[in-house]
């Protein structure tokens, strides 16, 4: 079975080698609990995986049953044995199962059980290579199933970034009026997202991060940057028409919506880490993910934002006499 394709070219590309940078399991088990003590005590014993990871749906052209049909279960069990990491393979030819036959007799499946310390990625090369042109067999199973969500959670992310940039360029474009000003929030944004990625990828080299949490840090994090560069340059803008441009125009923004930014940051962060007191990994992530996006928001706006040429563009609103006079003179003149 091949996997997924992106369509969207380069950023989506992009979003495939950031999610194989994180795992693509689901991180829904407790991994201190009874029942995965037990199964990492079995597989320690037996050098086999717990179950089967890979089950085989194959459709012969004789019924299943018949001669013809057998011996087709039998090859294909024999090619699925000879795939790196299966130590066992069981079917409707071996152990004449009849739970293994469809109720109409026309379809079978085959259940593969892999070693304990397979490698993964070889042994999914392994199959798409034997079984991926094949029609008459459908490929499935835990191992299959996590390699297809972390490809479409790549792709997902991929998409996203292709049609919210854009997208976002023309909003901020139309609120605000003038390129600069449209510009400076998808900057902001994007730094936070690329900066939270490198967070998490820090992070996944000492504790293991399911790969769900890059959802979370793409929306939120676009969501927070965009929100707090809104509430920095509305807020230069009131303080520009009080004082004009300048450095005073500056500090008065970074001291009041500035304040708000950073206090905002810290309650999303601080309620989103609570996540983390949960043994599930999938959770744990979620919490690592946005209390990072959050504080890693606040930063780039607070650092990038005064840092800039310019907060924005040019305010349609006539400036005043204090603005006429000291125009140009401010580094964050709008």
């Amino acid at each position: 079975m091949q996997p997924p394709r992106s369509a969207a070219g380069g950023e989506q590309a992009l979003a495939r080698r950031r999610g194989a940078l994180l795992e693509s399991g689901d991180g829904f088990t407790d991994r201190d609990s009874d029942s995965s003590l037990a199964q990492e005590r079995v597989e320690r014993a037996t050098g086999l995986e717990s179950s089967p990871g890979i089950i085989v749906l194959l459709s012969p052209q004789a019924p299943v049953r018949s001669q013809a049909g057998q011996a087709q279960v039998r090859e294909v069990a024999a090619e699925l044995g000879e795939i790196p990491g299966v130590e066992a393979v069981a079917s409707a030819a071996g152990d004449g199962d009849g739970r293994f036959v469809s109720r109409d007799g026309r379809t079978t499946y085959l259940a593969a059980t892999l070693s304990a310390t397979a490698d993964d990625g070889r042994t999914l090369d392994a199959l798409d290579e034997r079984f991926g042109d094949r029609d008459d067999i459908t490929l499935g199973g835990a191992l299959i199933a996590d390699e297809q969500l972390g490809d479409q959670i790549s792709e997902d992310l991929g998409m996203a970034e292709t049609l919210a940039f854009p997208l976002l360029l023309l909003l901020s474009f139309l609120f605000f009026r003038g390129v600069r000003a449209a510009a400076l929030p998808l900057l902001i944004g994007l730094t936070t997202v690329l900066g939270t990625f490198l967070l998490l990828r820090v992070v996944n080299e000492f504790n293991e991060l399911s790969i769900f949490c890059l959802n979370l840090v793409i929306g939120l994090g676009l969501g927070l940057a965009i929100d707090y560069t809104l509430f920095l340059l509305t807020r230069y803008r009131e303080e520009m028409e009080r004082s004009g441009p300048g450095a005073k125009a500056v500090r008065d923004t970074m001291a009041t919506a500035g304040r708000t930014v950073v206090f905002s940051a810290a309650t999303v962060a601080i309620a989103l880490a609570t996540l983390i007191v949960f043994p599930l990994n999938f959770l744990q992530s979620m919490a690592i993910g946005g209390a990072g996006v959050a504080i890693v928001a606040a930063v780039s706006a607070c650092v990038i934002a005064p840092a800039c040429s310019r907060f924005g563009t040019s305010s349609s609103r006539p400036a005043t006499g204090a603005a006429r006079t000291t125009a140009g003179t401010g580094s964050l003149g709008v």
